[in-house]
């Protein structure tokens, strides 16, 4: 699942059957966006530090850390935490998408990742963005990415792959991480692995 979340970028109400075309063109653009600058400038993106500004600039800049963090811990437990508790999680949970990424890295091999469709609620506050990622040697592969309008501007949330849910995968590692030792031992846990992928490619995560 992580390695499909990588690649690839490298709950909502009913979903209306229309796709939006508003809102279609800007995930193509996002999606030509990223996919271009990774095939024009491959020798570029050999580096950790390029590829990391990659991430933060195009996905984790696009990224609704907040939302993602509730579906996985939970409203009361987000409620319960301090504004430096929040802030730290945010951050360690930010840089773990972009470790993610740049680990999947390593498995993209030009393939072709195309806008299948946008389905978005009767509100158009929130959706499903559909991607095809096309292989040589097996069936495409249909990746389902949460979106949600923040003020305007959509921002991804979590990611589906045949029927499972990032966030439903990872919801019993942070919840019982934060009820058994508290949210300093979840965020102590993410920094760690954090720090030892960046630091095996001679960075920290500040970098």
């Amino acid at each position: 699942m992580k390695k499909l979340l990588l690649a690839l970028i490298l709950s909502c109400g009913s979903l209306c059957v229309f796709a939006d075309k508003d809102v279609e063109k800007v995930f193509e653009q996002q999606l030509e966006s990223i996919f271009n600058e990774l095939k024009s400038s491959p020798r570029k993106y050999q580096s950790a530090t390029e590829l990391k500004r990659l991430a933060e600039d195009k996905i984790i800049s696009r990224w609704d850390i907040e939302a993602t963090l509730l579906l996985m811990i939970g409203r009361s437990q987000w409620a319960a935490l301090t504004d430096s508790q929040k802030t730290q999680l945010s951050r360690s949970f930010s840089d773990t998408l972009t470790r993610y990424f740049m680990e999947a890295y390593g498995f993209y091999d030009g393939q072709t990742v195309a806008l299948s469709s946008v389905k978005l609620n009767n509100d158009r506050t929130k959706g499903w963005v559909s991607i095809n990622i096309e292989l040589d040697y097996m069936p495409d592969l249909v990746v389902d990415l949460s979106i949600v309008n923040r003020s305007e501007r959509w921002l991804l949330r979590d990611v589906r792959f045949q029927g499972i849910h990032y966030t439903h995968m990872k919801r019993d590692y942070y919840q019982g991480m934060i009820q058994k030792f508290g949210v300093e031992k979840l965020v102590a846990d993410l920094n760690k692995k954090n720090r030892d992928y960046f630091s095996a490619l001679g960075m920290n995560s500040d970098s």
